[in-house]
């Protein structure tokens, strides 16, 4: 698997760690069935709770709810982990910073407005198929990207796959940047 990588300050890349963390806990946490999830839960997520990440064990215990899933034998009970929507924003944010990054070759504009939504009912699907497709490993993530400039603005959108199964899309509107 290869990495997208782009330039960035120690402080700028370490900002969100602890978001990060949180949200690869959630990720995987979710979608136990992928494989690929699987191997960062065992391998990544549990042995970070058993090096004294406290904090982000009792976060994660204290956000978790009981729910009942059904089953071959009928309902069986387990736990689901509610999340916290301003820490996954932050994360998602940076990685589609780090995205437009990558297939733009300059900084989104500071000025950015960005939407989140997670599983959307409404995901435009027809619309991202038409989008350009950005493949890390698509067990793991995969993307699909549009942007387009109109007027004075540009906008995007960035409809993100994690674990073959969570949909995440984001939106953004900036105005054109003029060359000065």
């Amino acid at each position: 698997m290869q990495l997208l990588t782009v330039p960035a300050c120690k402080v700028c890349n370490n900002a969100f760690a602890k978001d990060e963390e949180y949200f690869r806990l959630f990720l995987t946490a979710h979608w136990m069935p992928s494989p690929a999830a699987r191997t960062v839960w065992e391998q990544k997520v549990r042995p970070s709770f058993e090096r004294g990440w406290d904090g982000l064990r009792k976060r994660a215990v204290a956000n978790m709810r009981e729910i009942h899933l059904p089953s071959s034998e009928g309902f069986v009970r387990t736990g689901m982990l509610k999340g916290d929507a301003p820490r996954m924003d932050r994360v998602a944010e940076k990685i589609v910073r780090g995205l437009y990054y990558h297939v733009a070759g300059r900084v989104m504009p500071l000025e950015t407005k960005l939407n989140f939504y997670w599983r959307p009912p409404d995901w435009s699907p027809d619309t991202a198929r038409r989008g350009t497709l950005i493949t890390v490993d698509p067990a793991i993530f995969l993307c699909r990207y549009v942007i387009a400039s109109r007027g004075s603005a540009e906008r995007s959108a960035w409809w993100m796959l994690f674990y073959e199964s969570l949909m995440y899309v984001v939106t953004a509107e900036a105005p054109i940047q003029s060359a000065a």
